[in-house]
C-alpha cells in the first residue's frame, strides 16, 4: 500500500532528523570551544588553583639551619610535621604579625586529623625582646620561635609562607588574614602529597 510506504518513509526521516539534531546538539559546544580557543585565547582560564602566590622556581628555605630561640630543638619537632607554615617579622609582634600567626594557627587547626602534618614557625628578623617567647605562646602555644639572618630567602615581605617537605619555599600569601586561602591550599597539598 502506498500510504504505508509514505508513513514509513516519514518515520525514517524523522528518526534520522532526530539523530542529526542530537549529534549537532552535543557537538556544538565542542566546536564552539575549539573556535573560541583559536579566535579568542584570552578568554581561556588561567588554570591556577592555588590561592597563594607560587614561588617559581621554588627556593630552598633553609629551615634546617634555623636556630630555635624558645629552648626547643632546631628542625622538625614531629617527624610527621613536614609541611611548614612560616611568618617572618620583627619582635615584638605587630598587628600584621599577630594576624598572620592567628591565621596560621586557624588554618592548621581546621585541617583536623591532618593538623599533625603541619608545623609552624615565627621567625624573628631582629633582636628578640625579653617577652618574645611569652608573646609567641600567647598567640599560638605551638608556634616555634626562631631567628633568620638578612640573607634568608624567607626575609621577603610576605606575612605567611609555605615550605614543602623537601624544604623548599613554594607558596607565599600577601594577606596576613589569609587563613581560608592557606587552608584550601593545604587541604589540596596534603591530599595529593605522598610525603608527610
Amino acid at each position: 500500500m502506498p500510504g504505508d510506504n509514505v508513513k514509513r518513509t516519514n518515520v525514517v526521516w524523522r528518526a534520522r532528523a532526530t539523530l542529526v539534531a542530537l549529534f549537532v546538539l552535543f557537538m556544538l559546544p565542542i566546536f564552539g570551544a575549539l573556535v573560541l580557543n583559536t579566535v579568542a585565547p584570552q578568554w581561556l582560564p588561567l588554570g591556577q588553583v592555588n590561592r597563594g602566590e607560587l614561588v617559581e622556581p621554588a627556593i630552598l628555605a633553609g629551615l634546617g639551619n634555623v636556630e630555635s630561640k624558645d629552648g626547643g630543638p632546631s628542625g622538625p619537632v614531629d617527624k610527621e610535621a613536614v609541611w611548614t607554615l612560616v611568618h617572618v617579622g620583627p619582635a615584638p609582634c605587630d598587628a600584621i604579625c599577630q594576624q598572620a600567626l592567628v591565621s596560621i594557627r586557624q588554618a592548621r587547626l581546621a585541617l583536623g586529623k591532618d593538623a599533625k602534618r603541619v608545623d609552624r614557625w615565627w621567625l624573628v628578623t631582629g633582636p628578640l625582646g625579653p617577652g618574645t617567647v611569652a608573646e609567641a605562646r600567647q598567640l599560638d602555644p605551638g608556634v616555634r620561635l626562631g631567628s633568620v639572618d638578612s640573607h634568608s630567602p624567607l626575609r621577603k615581605a610576605f606575612p605567611i609562607q609555605l615550605v614543602d617537605p623537601a624544604g623548599y619555599l613554594i607558596l607565599r600569601y600577601e594577606d596576613a588574614g589569609a587563613a581560608t586561602d592557606v587552608l584550601k591550599d593545604m587541604k589540596r597539598l596534603l591530599k595529593i602529597s605522598t610525603q608527610g
